[in-house]
């Protein structure tokens, strides 16, 4: 007769995976390599570091056709959980500022690029002072604090700040927003000691799931290794450092 029940001798069979996050058909997109070595270098390394996962996308080397008629060429866009942004290095940021204050670039510029740099340093003349950074809180009510550190000295700010930043935000490059009710006594509470005890920013879940190798980690390691590198401590401690100006417009 046949047996009824199973051999409890029996050796299980392999365990099935798990399956792992799905991964989109296509991230990068670039129709033609950069004339510049060192730009395409750059564009490769930022392509080994976006996670394998939703919703990363990245469109390199293009052009578009502003509404003014205008043709601009973009480097490279990049959709990211929040939705498009940039990630611009604290010395990149600071070099921008840097401009902003009247340091003009070492290159020959077109009459249109010099115009143009003049309305761009127009418009920020009240974001941007050589003797520190400043708050500013505009005539709605909100409070942006113009650090230009780069957006991983940003993320690591808002993070160590957190009492006083607005949660959830998108961490930019230039700014973090605050809550309105800041103030020069609070914004000293909070800020004292603040290079002593920095924060690594918090991650996207979908980040870590794309996150190399994540599978093989622990999740709290995995996460911890994605935080660690976001985070640029050495850059949001020069910033603390500074000198910080308030600007409130009136309502």
């Amino acid at each position: 007769m046949a047996a009824t029940g199973g051999d409890p001798r029996r050796t299980p069979g392999p365990a099935v995976p798990k399956p792992g996050p799905v991964k989109p058909a296509q991230q990068w997109f670039q129709e033609r390599p950069s004339p510049c070595s060192w730009e395409q270098d750059a564009l490769d390394h930022v392509r080994r570091l976006m996670p394998a996962a939703e919703p990363y996308r990245a469109w390199a080397t293009f052009s578009f056709t502003a509404q003014s008629g205008r043709v601009n060429e973009c480097d490279l866009l990049i959709a990211v959980p929040p939705g498009f942004g940039s990630a611009g290095s604290y010395e990149l940021t600071r070099a921008e500022r840097r401009v902003l204050l009247g340091e003009d670039p070492p290159v020959n510029m077109t009459g249109r690029a010099v115009s143009t740099l003049r309305r761009t340093r127009e418009e920020y003349l009240e974001r941007v002072h050589p003797g520190g950074t400043l708050i500013v809180q505009d005539t709605a009510g909100q409070m942006r604090w113009w650090t230009w550190a780069g957006h991983r000295a940003n993320a690591t700010l808002a993070a160590t700040l957190d009492t006083v930043a607005v949660p959830g935000q998108h961490i930019n490059d230039r700014w973090i927003r605050l809550r309105e009710d800041v103030t020069v006594h609070t914004w000293g509470d909070v800020t004292k000691d603040a290079t002593d005890r920095l924060c690594l920013p918090d991650v996207d879940e979908r980040a870590v799931r794309g996150l190399k190798f994540g599978e093989a980690l622990p999740p709290r390691l995995a996460e911890a290794t994605l935080s660690a590198r976001l985070a640029d401590t050495e850059s949001a401690a020069a910033v603390l450092t500074e000198p910080v100006r308030f600007v409130r417009h009136e309502r």
